[in-house]
């Protein structure tokens, strides 16, 4: 049976978050520009936009490398399924090379590297279920897919 392992909410985290971000941000930039006395109290207004720009230069760093790259992942006794929310594929448990962690991020975002490339490339990152009060323990999805993982490939080799 299939199971999902990633998050419910790696769509907000991947579509609704920086377009959230982009469009807020993006448009205090332009009512700065339109109606400065709109958007900031009577200060320095070229101090404000340069506040907006930075954020949305870190905010922009911090999605391209965090959020656009999250994919959904499910998996069963034989496969994992990734999507992208566009398409998806399945791929061999054997397939799996390696399963990496980042616990000090909240996210806890998951690296899987692959044997061989796949169409979403060497490696793909997901965000687990949320789990609450476990902030600097290792997420047991990670053990589970690397299990899962060397199961298949010892299968496999017996063959």
């Amino acid at each position: 049976m299939k199971e999902t392992i990633s998050s419910s909410q790696t769509l907000l985290a991947k579509v609704v978050f920086p377009a959230g971000w982009f469009g807020g941000l993006g448009y205090a930039l332009l009512m700065s520009w339109v109606n400065p006395r709109a958007v900031t109290p009577p200060t320095d207004i070229n101090s404000f936009r340069f506040g907006i720009l930075l954020m949305l230069s870190l905010g922009a760093i911090v999605i391209y490398w965090l959020c656009i790259p999250l994919k959904k992942v499910s998996i069963d006794e034989q496969y994992l399924y990734i999507s992208n929310y566009l398409k998806e594929v399945r791929l061999p448990l054997g397939q799996i090379e390696e399963v990496r962690e980042n616990f000090l991020i909240n996210i806890h975002p998951v690296r899987i590297h692959f044997r061989t490339p796949t169409v979403f490339g060497r490696s793909i990152l997901f965000m687990p279920k949320v789990r609450i009060f476990a902030m600097f323990s290792p997420h047991p999805v990670v053990n589970q897919l690397r299990g899962r993982a060397r199961s298949s490939r010892h299968l496999r080799e017996r063959k």
